[in-house]
């Protein structure tokens, strides 16, 4: 670079190589960023690559992506919900599976075929993803054949195990084979490959699913999500018509790039060159196979160069045929051809077939378009739709009329008005449709990160700020995705990951060029400087500074991101009674901390019985009510399997123990059906009452899926004995505001969320050697030289200064009480304040601290300690209240649970106001129901859980509701329920300060082999022969039982005082009394109302007199 000057995002140079989804997502992505000297080159003459809508009379067709799959984070569909390109009616747009199956021979199977067959091919393809997901013998099993480890083995294999059970399905050999290969057809036109005998079954789970609807039409066009990404971007930034040959990363000298030269290139065919400091390309898969050895320079690293190779990337192609008039029933998906002895024609003595003879048996069928009552559309994949590109259309449209003729048996159709086909394999710029992952993708640790990885120079350059890894070359693309591969959301997201990446790039280093030009102007902004700070004042972090006090010592503070306290307990006094946004009752009462606070302090509510939870009417979404027998019978199966998971926490027991205790429910359940003699009708209830109890045990746990629980650690939670739900008479809050009370005045500062920590500051700077021990999970420094601490992130030693008291050891220790007279840890906040402790007790969720330990901490925090954090479990749980002036259910009746029968994707508009709102995003499928609550005249409590959580919080209020009023009238079947007079509910997800709802215990915890100790371990710092505890971990994660409560929050708080007060004890085995844990006179008085001290103090004197006498007693 020959620029002096340091870079920014106004001066940087960035060309986006390709302008399709993954391309318009990372230019729009770093405009928002603020970078605006962008460019994105495109070699054809439009946008969008392959998102292609044609108008075709007086609506279009999709030569491209053809649906929205999924709708919880997928940014496909929150721009489509946005802007109203979705249908007003979101009826799911037909299938290959809806559609009639015939034979070649013009026969017309039966009609409820196709579903049965649905149900079976989707358990089968969802058992394939679990036993990816779960590490099933059949990934790892090396004495497996190939073939069987395939996902073609595994679907055959699981296939014939489903006919030899009670099934519909016909057990001719000739049709059910027939149904399978068809399967296999149309599944290759959903994956993209030649045969699923290329794809494996480990790679199969690696593709993750959008929960929703997995089909959504776009009313106005995919086009038209194009044009929204296009619209974030200026008009002259997009050069259309400028196909690329080359993309050129300069040979750097002495870690410096040539006179005159940028650290990226990209060489255009029309000649121009444009230098760039970074490039993203965008194009496909397709072509990096082809040309990777000729399109960039040097060549691509080996492993990257691998990664293209072995990911399968195949080609997809349709054919639309418009016929002057429909000649298929108005209601009709189409017809999906199967071939019955499909024998070659020469093992019969015939002729050999070519593909020119036979690429027509490619198609799986002709389906019906949405808006196009004339149009019927055919799908083929692979080697058939390859060669159906050589040839002409009339060759096309003969080959089609006359297989239509042939398995709808008649002698002629309707006149072709138009016939338009894709050539997605000969398109050179793209040269097929989609990727997939092979088989061979299982002997790459991580193939889509080596997809993804930038090409990066180490460069020495005054316009960087010196030396730095510097992303030249970025990859983004559907095929760099890790789970979203082949789809327009992937490509968008990984766009939107590359510009994001070169946005931290230039954060990160703009950071540290104002660290060094402004610290001491930051410095300036010290407030304070205490012994311990408490981040976080929740239950742990207030049973933290209570113990604090309790163990005389008084200098702290507790630094708090929200405007109050509490945490994720929140109640809200509505009329006589509280309403609890978060922690709902007091769980237990032998051993639990919370009640014996709440029974001494009168705070319990008077009347004690069982709040009802889960309990009272299962309903279907038919409006019938369950037979309370089969619910309990079903409850009993599933509450003893429970049980058994509970001792699988001793292994020694157990033979074998299951991975999950979803996996252990699942067995169990199906077993139990096993035994069970019951009609169609009641093992559809049983299975609906079966996928309840999933469901709320979901909730109960705050997790996605009961595969995600580990069953070995299930017994590690605890239950305190007594009534399991205890109320509080003036809600959860009353326990927050007696620990408040008890601290001294202004203990607490509100509005201060730590967005910085500098916990180890000594390695901070250039004259400290450290090291860190793996074994003791501690860094040891040694002090070179002293004299400049504090140089980088601190002012110089001054006697006005007493934060930093310098003395030739960094962790100086008086002579009577062996203290730091520095302060190694340094917190920033948002606000800019900013605070020295010499121990931090850190109480944020795990959600928290999943979501930003990786820009907080600086250092980063040790390994382990990341990966305990990255392990645990954590999840969102929200409640729903709705208020009725009177109830409309029975007075016996406790609660009203929705069972789910039938897939249902969609509800019908609800009415919001004076507007029609249309609950796409299926978040009331996580609802489990309502429960009645206690002390409410017409109250009702509604948990949702799982993705429905998050997906809820999009919605207003007045959506929401409207929602559970219409599902409430469905499965009741009172179609005259009143709207509710009052209506609340929780946001956990979206609070930043909470991120979710509460931990579990994980099956990586147990595969990593990381256990709760490593999340509640502190990380401490050795300096001499000092092994200080540094940053100590409290908070409902960190409690070995009773993780996921209030009472293990508060025992959490305690117990980092206690190895604060340990340390200290062990230091001072000479001193015979507490006085070293006394804070001296004139720091405990400063700033400080003295009257209210000198009584505290006093307090705390008398208390350490009191301990000293006592010790040993």
């Amino acid at each position: 670079m020959t620029s002096k000057s340091l870079l920014t995002k106004k001066t940087v140079k960035i060309v986006v190589v390709g302008a399709g989804a993954a391309g318009l997502a990372a230019a729009g992505q770093l405009f928002k960023h603020g970078f605006t000297n962008v460019t994105v080159v495109e070699a054809q003459d439009r946008i969008g690559g392959r998102i292609y809508t044609e108008q075709l009379g007086d609506s279009h067709i999709e030569l491209g992506a053809q649906w929205i799959h999924g709708e919880v984070g997928n940014p496909v569909h929150e721009i489509a919900v946005e802007n109203n390109f979705l249908a007003d009616s979101l009826n799911e747009p037909v299938t290959a599976l809806d559609a009639e199956f015939r034979t070649q021979y013009g026969e017309l199977l039966s009609r409820h075929l196709g579903r049965d067959f649905e149900i079976i091919m989707s358990s089968i393809a969802e058992e394939c993803r679990e036993a990816a997901a779960t590490s099933s013998p059949i990934v790892s099993d090396t004495t497996l054949a190939s073939f069987d480890k395939t996902a073609l083995g595994f679907f055959s294999k699981k296939y014939e195990e489903y006919l030899k059970s009670d099934t519909d399905l016909p057990k001719a050999a000739l049709v059910k084979d027939a149904l399978f290969n068809w399967y296999c057809m149309f599944r290759n036109t959903i994956e993209g490959c030649d045969t699923l005998a290329e794809m494996s079954v480990k790679s199969w789970g690696d593709y993750k699913e959008c929960d929703g609807n997995p089909v959504i039409d776009i009313s106005t066009g995919y086009s038209s999500i194009v044009d929204n990404l296009a619209s974030h971007i200026p008009n002259d930034t997009i050069l259309l018509n400028k196909p690329v040959k080359n993309l050129y990363v300069p040979k750097l000298v002495e870690n410096k790039l040539p006179e005159g030269k940028l650290p990226s290139a990209v060489v255009c065919l029309d000649g121009e060159t444009i230098q760039s400091h970074h490039v993203i390309c965008t194009v496909s898969l397709g072509y990096l196979k082809r040309y990777m050895n000729q399109f960039f320079y040097p060549l691509l690293p080996e492993n990257k160069k691998h990664a293209i190779t072995v990911m399968g990337f195949g080609a997809v192609n349709k054919i639309y045929m418009e016929f002057a008039k429909p000649f298929w029933p108005k209601d009709s998906a189409g017809f999906s051809f199967l071939w019955l002895d499909d024998t070659p024609a020469e093992s019969k003595g015939g002729a050999k077939q070519t593909l020119a003879d036979t690429w027509q048996k490619g198609i799986v069928g002709f389906y019906t378009v949405a808006n196009q009552p004339n149009v019927l559309c055919g799908w083929l994949a692979g080697r058939e739709a390859r060669f159906m590109e050589t040839l002409n259309k009339i060759e096309v449209e003969v080959a089609c009329i006359e297989l239509l003729k042939q398995f709808l048996n008649v002698d002629g159709l309707p006149k072709v008005v138009r016939l338009v086909r894709t050539c997605w394999n000969s398109q050179p710029y793209v040269l097929g449709s989609y990727s997939y992952k092979t088989y061979q993708c299982d002997d790459i640790p991580d193939v889509s990160s080596d997809l993804a990885s930038p090409l990066t120079l180490n460069l020495d350059d005054r316009a960087l700020g010196g030396m730095r890894t510097h992303p030249s070359l970025l990859f983004a693309g559907e095929a760099t995705h890790p789970h979203y591969y082949s789809t327009v959301h992937g490509a968008i997201l990984s766009g939107i990951r590359e510009a994001d990446r070169l946005a931290s790039y230039y954060k990160a280093y703009s950071d540290e060029i104002a660290d060094q030009q402004m610290v001491n102007e930051v410095y300036k902004d010290v407030v304070s400087s205490h012994r311990v700070i408490i981040i976080g004042a929740g239950i742990a972090g207030l049973s933290a500074a209570v113990a604090l006090q309790d163990n005389s010592i008084s200098d702290f503070k507790v630094l708090e991101a929200l405007p109050r306290a509490g945490g994720r307990i929140e109640s809200l006094k509505h009329g006589s009674h509280y309403i609890e946004y978060g922690a709902q009752w007091i769980h237990g009462e032998d051993g639990n901390p919370i009640f014996e606070l709440a029974l001494r302090n009168n705070l319990l509510s008077k009347d004690q019985s069982f709040s009802p939870e889960g309990d009272g009417w299962f309903l279907t979404e038919t409006g019938d009510r369950v037979d309370p027998n089969i619910v309990n019978e079903v409850k009993a199966i599933m509450g003893q399997a429970y049980v058994d998971c509970t001792e699988f926490c001793s292994p020694d027991k157990f033979e074998f123990i299951p991975v999950s205790v979803g996996d252990y429910i699942r067995e169990q359940f199906e077993m139990y059906l096993e035994d069970c003699s019951d009609s169609i009708e009641v093992l559809r209830l049983k299975r609906g009452i079966y996928d309840w109890h999933m469901n709320y045990t979901c909730i109960d746990n705050a997790c996605e899926n009961m595969n995600e629980l580990s069953a070995r650690l299930w017994g590690e939670y605890e239950e305190c004995s007594g009534n399991p739900r205890i109320n509080l008479q003036s809600g959860y809050a009353s326990v927050i505001d007696l620990l408040l009370h008890q601290l001294y005045p202004d203990s607490i500062t509100f509005n201060s969320a730590a967005s910085k920590i500098y916990w180890d500051k000594g390695n901070l700077t250039s004259n400290l050697i450290h090291s860190f021990d793996a074994k003791t999970k501690t860094r040891k420094m040694s002090a070179m030289s002293v004299a400049s601490f504090g140089q980088q992130r601190g002012p110089p030693p001054s006697s006005s200064n007493d934060c930093f008291m310098m003395t030739n050891s960094i962790l100086g220790l008086k002579k009577t009480c062996r203290r730091p007279q520095t302060y190694p840890i340094e917190v920033t906040c948002e606000n800019g304040k900013m605070y020295l402790c010499e121990h931090l007790i850190l109480t944020q969720s795990v959600g928290c601290m999943k979501a930003n330990f990786p820009t907080l901490f600086h250092p980063s925090l040790p390994l382990w300690k990341q990966n305990a954090i990255l392990n645990t479990g954590y999840g969102t749980i929200n409640k729903i209240f709705l208020e009725f002036a009177e109830p409309f259910w029975p007075k016996d009746c406790l609660g009203i649970q929705f069972v789910w029968t039938e897939h249902i994707f969609s509800l019908p508009p609800v009415t919001v106001g004076k507007e029609k709102h249309v609950p796409a995003e299926y978040w009331f499928r996580d609802l489990s129901g309502f429960d009645v609550v206690t002390g409410y005249n017409a109250m009702l409590l509604g948990w949702v859980g799982r993705k429905g959580a998050e997906a809820m919080e999009k919605y207003t209020n007045e959506q929401v509701e409207a929602v559970c009023v219409a599902l409430l009238k469905i499965f009741t079947g009172i179609s005259n329920i009143p709207d509710p007079v009052s209506f609340y509910r929780s946001n956990w997800h979206t609070n930043p300060y909470t991120k979710g709802s509460y931990s579990y215990r994980t099956v990586a915890n147990e595969k990593e082999n990381f256990t709760h100790k490593d999340l509640t371990e502190s990380v401490n710092i050795v300096v001499d022969d000092l092994n200080y505890p540094a940053l100590l971990f409290a908070g409902e994660a960190t409690d070995n039982k009773y993780f996921s409560t209030v009472h293990g929050a508060y025992l959490s708080g305690k117990r980092a005082v206690t190895e604060i007060k340990t340390f200290y004890k062990e230091l001072h085995k000479d001193v015979d009394d507490m006085s070293y844990l006394i804070e001296d006179s004139d720091e405990f008085f400063k700033d400080t109302d003295i009257k209210s001290k000198q009584k505290s103090l006093k307090e705390v004197k008398s208390r350490a007199e009191i301990k000293t006498k006592t010790k040993g007693h």
